[in-house]
């Protein structure tokens, strides 16, 4: 697969199964927009005929600028720092949480570890994997049980 193709499927895979609910609010956003537009579009045309065609905005381009407008806080920390990984939100928050926690409770590595571990198992329940991927979990969990065990 072309480097472009990957960088299409990872934002399609990012905005309908990481976070569905905010791509249907920017989606409304852009519709609500290209609804004000069409209904305010002879004051526009007057105030804003010397900067842009108002009437060439079309409801697909509306629908992005409600996605873009949603988004906004991610695309502003991705850009902040590119490498990283753009988790669902609600993971990113308990990640937070758990370091707070951890720092504030002075957990031991392994209790945070568990906690970190307890909140991968919950995410991966919500993703569908191949039957190869499930097995190298089933792999990983066993061992970090024996690893558990033996301390």
């Amino acid at each position: 697969m072309d480097k472009i193709s990957q960088i299409v499927l990872g934002i399609i895979r990012f905005l309908f199964i990481g976070n569905p609910h905010r791509t249907a609010l920017g989606v409304i956003v852009g519709l609500v927009i290209h609804t004000l537009i069409s209904v305010f579009n002879p004051a526009l045309e007057r105030i804003a005929s010397s900067y842009i065609d108002v009437s060439a905005l079309t409801e697909w381009n509306c629908m992005l600028l409600g996605l873009v407008f949603v988004y906004s806080p991610t695309i502003i920390s991705f850009i902040g720092s590119p490498k990283k990984e753009l988790l669902n939100e609600d993971v990113e928050k308990v990640f937070r949480m758990i370091r707070l926690a951890a720092d504030e409770a002075n957990l031991s590595k392994k209790q945070k570890r568990t906690l970190y571990l307890k909140l991968c198992e919950k995410a991966v329940e919500q993703v569908t994997f191949k039957a190869a991927t499930h097995e190298e979990l089933r792999k990983l969990t066993a061992l970090d049980k024996e690893e558990e065990e033996t301390e």
